[in-house]
């Protein structure tokens, strides 16, 4: 054997203990603060092309009958396990809500833009507003005047809690106890809560959140129409996705833990809904859903996708519930209204 060969086995002997680490390495991305370390979101992302090639790599040993060589991808994809489980909700039921169950709606409604013209006529969005079923709380997220005469011109509510010009709203006809506002520095991102009195169940406390934008749109819609390629152009604009991904992430972080320090305070069971902007295997999600329910988790189906624009298969419009409160139901609902789709969640208390 000559020495090239030697060295070339030799490498291939250390490539699982690599692979490993690389495994191990992308399953860290909940873990890791974007504020702290930048290299945070490289982890982030690396995780689904890391679970990807490993599953991959079990099948190509599986198809070829080499089911020891199979046993290692298995074993680092197993590994990541709570990871993965954010992502599909298996083991997941439902059951058909009853007429004393609660309905809560997030939606981000884009400004109300999608609703005009033909997509006035949605079938399904119309059906969901419709008095036999409309929610008890609706909570939305890019709320405008014009939204606002386009909703009561369909559903009445007693109560409209909004502060001033800011962008999130709640509509319900619960009974309001008290009600305030997070403010994150700018009219479009911010934090609605309100107590409410469920009837025959006490009092919650819901905080609508739109935390801080991604603003990658226009770089990922420019990447979709011009295909990825090996260019300077490609590059640039993978590189300002990353950069303005990243600064989004550490200004999420703020205003999560402003949240979570004033919840500290609530009298009452707590749900957070809104428009996280964030993935399930992010740091934001984890420090949201710690110690609570994921509506999705519970009671949902498939990949509970929520985001309909350039970047596909996205959930960041969640509902975390307070371990006291039963998800009954989750449910996305499909259309062409907004760049989101509506969350509709039955629960109990």
């Amino acid at each position: 054997m000559t020495k090239r060969k030697k060295k070339k086995v030799k490498y291939l002997q250390w490539f699982p203990l690599f692979w490993a680490i690389i495994t191990v390495v992308s399953y860290l991305g909940p873990l890791l603060n974007p504020k702290v370390t930048g290299i945070a979101i490289a982890i982030l992302l690396l995780y689904p092309l890391v679970l990807g090639l490993n599953f991959l790599g079990f099948l190509f040993y599986l198809q070829r009958g080499k089911f020891w060589y199979a046993l290692f991808p298995l074993i680092l994809i197993i590994a990541g396990w709570p990871i993965h489980s954010k992502l599909v909700p298996l083991g997941a039921s439902s059951s058909v809500p009853l007429k004393t169950d609660f309905k809560l709606v997030t939606f981000n409604a884009n400004y109300g833009y999608g609703l005009e013209g033909e997509n006035d006529s949605n079938g399904d969005l119309v059906h969901l507003l419709s008095e036999g079923r409309k929610p008890d709380i609706w909570c939305l997220q890019e709320h405008t005047a014009n939204l606002n005469h386009w909703i009561s011109s369909r559903v009445k509510y007693k109560n409209l809690i909004k502060k001033e010009n800011y962008r999130t709203a709640i509509y319900t006809n619960f009974e309001v106890i008290d009600w305030g506002a997070i403010l994150f520095g700018n009219y479009e991102n911010s934090c609605l809560w309100a107590d409410l009195v469920l009837p025959d169940a006490g009092a919650i406390r819901v905080y609508n959140l739109h935390l801080q934008s991604n603003r990658v749109t226009d770089q990922s819609k420019k990447l979709a129409k011009d295909g990825l390629d090996w260019n300077s152009p490609t590059f640039q604009s993978f590189r300002i996705i990353l950069k303005n991904y990243s600064k989004a992430s550490a200004m999420r972080v703020d205003q999560v833990e402003e949240l979570l320090q004033h919840l500290e305070s609530s009298p009452h069971p707590v749900i957070i809904t809104g428009d996280i902007n964030d993935v399930p295997i992010s740091y934001t999600y984890r420090k949201l859903s710690r110690g609570r329910t994921d509506s999705f988790l519970k009671a949902g189906k498939g990949l509970g996708t929520t985001y309909v624009g350039a970047i596909p298969l996205l959930r960041i419009d969640c509902v975390f519930l307070d371990p006291s409160l039963r998800t009954v139901k989750h449910e996305v609902i499909p259309g062409e209204f907004s760049d989101h789709k509506p969350v509709v969640v039955w629960f109990r208390k």
